[in-house]
């Protein structure tokens, strides 16, 4: 069989044209600090915080707050600032300081001259986005193999993974660049958590809780590990876990140094948010903002923000008189970019299982009722109760909005897992699969849904059943269309497989100056996917894709689908050009895919037809007339209208309409999917 005969099917998407940034628009939840930063989205600047620990000199430190309060941002941060990113971090506060003067001690003497910026190795590690495991075993290899994808990011020599762990990786890292090495560990609970509250197996969660030991043990033992940061939800560190790993770390949970580093303090966001504040208090009747907002308030940006307090406020992680208070991070900025009250929060409860479970003492709530410690009073006061269950004794609640709107940056993954609205464009996969294409390229603007249609394909192909439940695709399953490819030794073909997917995206990997650079890059995103599907790396000394295509079929015996995104990203980084596909390049590997970018039959795959927006989104364009004034949705607005919501749309066509990918009379016309999907 030959090579190509292994390949299903290769779909390849990219940008046509350039897209405009809008002006320090407001996060939402799930965007990264690399996103913030690089796109100019508002960033409250919690860089203070790190040059506080930064001047405590703390080696090893742990700090607990609940979910959605900005832990994973700040460490993201942090990774940004030991890499010595310096553009990241002009015009914060920590710019200026610089990332060296803290180890001075540390850098190499035959330095003459201290640079303000230095590039130090960072291992990070997010424990939570290791996925699931049903055992210690299988934990430990998703483990190991982030490992070595931080090994290939740093190009280190593979000769040594035969006895791979992570004091082999500390110890390369630190010959490499002779300076201490930074250790940042997000989710650092979470294994446990699965454990017990997904799993129920407290015998696993002892494992786990053993392996996760010997990790903090080989950081605790390193010299050359001048910092390990530690994040979670729960406070299993010095106080609750008898492991020397644990203990060593000093726990920040509750020191009021630290009490403002995660969460918005009142001051932060008079500082920040008031011109966001001033525009919801236009948008919003006046009987919404009265309700439980104090006779104090002078203005309508001080009624919002105290209406915000009592929404999401009530946040004080240390005892004392003058600790500082604040408000859940992610709610506030979303009742901002909603311009309405409401519950926004991810619950953080089912810790009075989790202690029941885990600790063979059996701390009832009873007992920690009476218990004064302040694990205790963080647990009743700030853990257990979720931000859910403060909303819901509020005399005011707001209705829980059903499916809500994903932003832009939103990945596939988090639009099905957390419930978003998604418009079904499944059925053009069912479109693509039917037409026996294997080699495909479809180009659309930025911003238009490629990334996250490509991402669905890649789950359709690696057999996620879950994710495609109530949609076109669901009951037709992913094996009818390579029956002839499948082994005939089933004597059964199920609904649903796991095929082989190669999935790269040249927009993720990064600027480059050379040819060779930008090689490296790529042979270290195709050896993190021979990692994921555990293949052996004795094939690595002459590694390349065809290699990579040769295991996978060996391996699985089944077709391979090899699906890429922002293919041109390489070329606009260089060139500027766009449109690469068969009818610009003079290139036979180009030449053998189908365009697709002005197929009728695709028109519509990206982007949002007006069919689509009426048989979706007509709750939210109701939702928005009610708030945006007569005039504002009068001007430029077809007379034909007879609803509130098909004036709103008459304007969104106006706004946003006009893309039309083919020249035929009847040919889908579609609105740009995310400028309009916030009111």
């Amino acid at each position: 069989m030959t090579l190509l005969a292994k390949i299903a099917v290769v779909f390849v998407f990219a940008s046509s044209q350039p897209s405009e940034q809008t002006e320090r628009p407001l996060p939402h939840r799930n965007l990264s600090w690399e996103t913030i930063r690089a796109e100019n989205y508002l960033y409250i600047d919690k860089t203070p915080y790190l040059i506080k620990l930064l001047e405590t000199s703390r080696k090893l430190a742990i700090l607990t707050r609940p979910r959605r309060f900005g832990k994973s941002i700040f460490l993201q941060m942090m990774a940004d600032f030991f890499r010595g990113k310096e553009d990241k971090f002009e015009g914060l506060a920590i710019y200026d300081e610089g990332n060296t003067k803290y180890f001075a001690n540390y850098i190499s003497k035959s330095r003459e001259i201290l640079p303000k910026w230095m590039e130090f190795p960072v291992i990070y590690l997010n424990f939570r986005d290791m996925g699931d495991f049903n055992t210690k075993d299988e934990f430990a290899v998703k483990y190991v193999n982030r490992l070595k994808e931080i090994a290939f990011s740093y190009q280190l020599d593979p000769n040594f993974w035969q006895s791979f762990d992570l004091n082999v990786l500390i110890e390369e890292l630190n010959q490499k660049f002779n300076l201490p090495v930074i250790i940042l560990v997000d989710e650092y609970d979470h294994p446990l958590q699965y454990a017990l509250l997904q799993l129920k197996n407290k015998k696993l969660a002892q494992d786990v809780k053993g392996f996760l030991h010997s990790i903090f043990t080989v950081i605790k033992n390193r010299d050359c590990v001048d910092l390990a940061f530690l994040t979670g939800v729960t406070q299993l560190g010095p106080s609750r876990m008898e492991s020397s790993g644990f203990n060593a770390f000093t726990d920040l949970t509750f020191d009021k140094d630290f009490a403002g580093a995660f969460g918005f303090s009142e001051s932060e966001i008079k500082d920040n948010l008031t011109p966001h504040m001033i525009k919801f208090a236009q948008n919003i009747s006046t009987t919404q903002i009265a309700d439980k907002v104090s006779d104090n308030s002078t203005s309508p940006e001080d009624n919002i923000l105290e209406k915000l307090k009592f929404w999401y406020g009530g946040y004080q992680f240390t005892g004392t008189a003058d600790a500082c208070k604040v408000l859940n991070p992610v709610s506030t900025l979303e009742s901002l970019m909603n311009q309405e009250f409401g519950s926004y929060g991810i619950s953080t409860d089912s810790m009075d299982y989790f202690v029941r479970r885990f600790y063979d003492g059996g701390y009832s709530l009873d007992r920690l009722r009476k218990g004064d410690s302040a694990f205790r009073q963080y647990l009743l006061q700030n853990v257990h109760q979720s931000e859910s269950t403060k909303v819901s004794a509020s005399s005011q609640p707001s209705e829980q909005t059903e499916r809500p709107l994903p932003h832009r940056n939103l990945s596939w993954e988090t639009i099905r897992a957390e419930n978003y609205l998604y418009i079904d464009k499944t059925p053009y996969l069912i479109k693509m699969l039917k037409s026996g294409c294997r080699l495909a390229i479809l180009t659309r603007p930025p911003r238009f849904g490629k990334s996250v249609f490509l991402q669905m394909m890649a789950d359709f192909f690696r057999g996620k059943e879950d994710k495609f439940e109530g949609l076109a695709i669901y009951d037709e399953g992913n094996t009818k269309y390579f029956a002839n490819f499948i082994s005939k030794s089933r004597e059964i073909l199920p609904k649903w497989m796991e095929f082989p997917v190669i999935y790269l995206n040249f927009g993720d990997m990064g600027d480059f100056n050379t040819e060779d650079e930008l090689a490296v890059k790529y042979v270290n995103r195709l050896k993190e996917i021979a990692f994921s599907y555990q293949l052996d790396p004795d094939i690595w000394q002459s590694f390349d894709l065809n290699d990579l295509i040769e295991d996978l079929y060996r391996k699985f015996q089944l077709p391979i689908f090899i699906l890429v995104d922002e293919y041109d990203h390489l070329f606009t980084f260089l060139t500027g050009v766009t449109q690469l596909g068969p009818s610009r390049m003079e290139s036979s590997g180009f030449n053998a895919f189908i365009d697709l970018t002005f197929d009728k039959n695709f028109a519509g795959a990206f982007g949002f037809s007006e069919s689509e927006i009426k048989d979706n989104l007509t709750p939210h364009m109701i939702k928005f007339a009610q708030n945006i004034s007569t005039t504002q949705i009068a001007d430029k607005v077809s007379d034909n209208s007879t609803s509130p919501e098909d004036n709103i749309l008459e304007k969104l066509k106006f706004w946003y309409d006009g893309y039309q990918f083919t020249g035929t009379a009847d040919a889908c016309k579609v609105l740009n999917p995310f400028p309009h999907w916030k009111a």
